[in-house]
């Protein structure tokens, strides 16, 4: 479903579940992962694609199997990784592309209210590996500007 996904883009559901945050585990593929299973659960009783994830504080994190980026404008956030969620490896090759790009990229620690006036969201893994998002909650996003710069690429 990684290719229709690709070309149709996805939903995000907000999770109920927050992610624990702890600086030492932060940004690390750990083994304890039985808060993406509760996520993970959570989201298959939703009509959502994807859910987004916020750490105990409130902050954008991640989703349940994807890191998370947005843009407004000319510039590019992603959530800012050091206290809760995992730096996957598409997420490095992302900045990565990005570094060497008209694109301004920031790590963040925001509320999700941030992606009300996001013109484009996407999420990557190793795995689909970049997909664009439609909606967030009640946020709809049409633009694929920056899915376009980086498709070919990932």
């Amino acid at each position: 479903h990684y290719l229709q996904w690709r070309e149709q883009g996805i939903t995000l559901a907000l999770s109920p579940v927050a992610l624990a945050r702890n600086p030492l585990l932060a940004g690390l593929k750990h083994l304890n992962r039985l808060e993406q299973v509760l996520i993970r659960a959570h989201l298959d009783q939703t009509a959502a694609d994807e859910a987004l994830v916020l750490d105990t504080a409130g902050m954008l994190v991640e989703c349940c199997a994807a890191n998370l980026f947005w843009r407004k404008g000319k510039a590019v956030f992603t959530p800012d990784l050091s206290q809760a969620g995992v730096a996957g490896l598409m997420r490095r090759r992302v900045i990565a592309l990005l570094a060497g790009s008209e694109y301004r990229l920031q790590c963040v620690s925001e509320p999700l209210e941030t992606l009300a006036d996001a013109d484009e969201v996407l999420v990557s893994n190793a795995l689909m590996p970049l997909l664009p998002v439609n909606a967030a909650q009640s946020w709809c996003y049409a633009s694929r500007q920056l899915y376009d710069f980086l498709r070919p690429h990932c």
